[in-house]
């Protein structure tokens, strides 16, 4: 039984944290926020998170290198400030998560398109070439302290993001199931 499809993808700032899912099917979409340079995710958001990871695929743009060190941290107390530190570690210097600290990957059905889209461009390059209806840069800037307005005003770039992923995902799919299919052969 194939398991359904979530899209996921983060958002970090120094006193901002949060993880968006959005269904491939429905395009319903569940965040998960903490806020404070002290915030960190409530424990029922870590027992949520860990389920839905258990059950759904999940596909990411860069997760294997970005997205899921940052939910694992999350997953496992790093505030907003820790969680900012460990981003900059990972885009500024390149660290690989292996050398970030946060333990034992999160484990779960997760497939990195990043890995599959031919080229090594970024997500808005991809989503140009698909004609995605809305090609958005980060709305405030990496250093920057996130208000409560502006939480939303990411919520909604967080959503677009989402939904180029989810463009691109659609657009790999037989690429994608040739690669599952020869690994269950070989």
């Amino acid at each position: 039984m194939t398991k359904e499809t979530l899209i996921l993808d983060t958002e970090c700032y120094r006193d901002y944290w949060m993880l968006g899912f959005m269904n491939a099917e429905t395009q319903n979409v569940r965040a998960f926020e903490c806020w404070g340079e002290g915030g960190r995710l409530s424990d029922a958001s870590v027992t949520s998170i860990r389920n839905i990871l258990e059950r759904y695929r999940v596909i990411s743009f860069n997760g294997n290198n970005y997205d899921l060190p940052m939910i694992t941290a999350a997953l496992n107390g790093a505030t907003c400030a820790k969680l900012k530190e460990l981003s900059d570690k990972i885009i500024v210097n390149n660290i690989k998560h292996w050398n970030l600290g946060i333990g034992e990957m999160v484990r779960c059905d997760h497939i990195d398109i990043f890995e599959v889209a031919p080229g090594m461009a970024s997500l808005k390059i991809y989503g140009g070439r698909l004609h995605c209806p809305k090609m958005q840069d980060l709305p405030i800037a990496p250093g920057d302290s996130i208000s409560p307005e502006q939480r939303e005003q990411l919520k909604t770039y967080n959503v677009n993001d989402l939904q180029t992923t989810l463009a691109l995902f659609n657009h790999l799919k037989p690429q994608i199931e040739l690669r599952e299919q020869m690994s269950k052969v070989y």
